[in-house]
């Protein structure tokens, strides 16, 4: 799996305003829809209206943000009908994540938040294609890893650690517009509910990427 590092991710304006929110024990996080204990905080066009989002948005995707992240590996993004998806991460104990690639995203972003000198070990499991451990991802406040799934490279990963404390992260996600409705595939409750809320949120809370950049 070839992925990319990157450190110092936000400058220190935002980052104090992302470590404010997310050690506030006031903020409001909502549940995945999914067995694992994974929670959100959503950072949506209905809320882009806040220095704090703006902020978070226009330091990911800008045109020589995008620019520098694509000539480094290889990836492209291409055509219209493009949709970024900002939200924070609180991974509680008890989540896991079976050996899996992103196939339905073009590319993905995960900056990580922890305490300094936590001394903890909770980046992501990078494997090869038998499905071995190689290594794991960085694991630093306001640093994390990239990848894209389009310039020739496996995108397998995992994560079975077990751990206490919760796991704090920003992901960030770019997709087609057809292939984030097909992640809900098939004619069951859970595929059809999914694409309802699919479509609602490519209206209310992913962002085309042609008016960000």
């Amino acid at each position: 799996w070839r992925h990319f590092e990157v450190r110092n991710f936000f400058n220190d304006s935002t980052l104090s305003s992302i470590e404010s929110l997310i050690y506030d024990e006031s903020t409001c996080w909502e549940k995945e829809d999914r067995e694992e204990p994974r929670f959100y905080h959503p950072i949506s066009r209905k809320n882009i209206g806040g220095d704090f989002e703006k902020n978070i948005v226009t330091q990911i995707t800008n045109s020589e943000n995008i620019s520098y992240l694509t000539d480094i590996s290889g990836g492209h993004l291409d055509g219209g009908n493009l949709f970024c998806h900002y939200r924070l991460i609180k991974d509680c104990s008890g989540y896991v994540k079976e050996p899996h690639e992103d196939l339905k995203t073009l590319f993905t972003l995960m900056i990580f938040f922890t305490k300094e000198n936590s001394g903890e070990k909770y980046g992501t499991e990078i494997l090869n294609e038998r499905g071995e451990v190689v290594r794991d991802s960085i694991y630093e406040n306001n640093a994390g890893y990239f990848f894209f799934t389009n310039n020739g490279y496996k995108t397998l990963h995992s994560f079975t650690k077990q751990f206490t404390k919760p796991r704090y992260s920003l992901l960030y996600n770019i997709y087609s517009g057809d292939d984030f409705l097909s992640i809900y595939e098939g004619n069951s409750r859970f595929n059809m509910m999914g694409k309802i809320r699919a479509i609602r949120d490519m209206k209310d809370v992913l962002f085309p990427m042609e008016q960000l950049l």
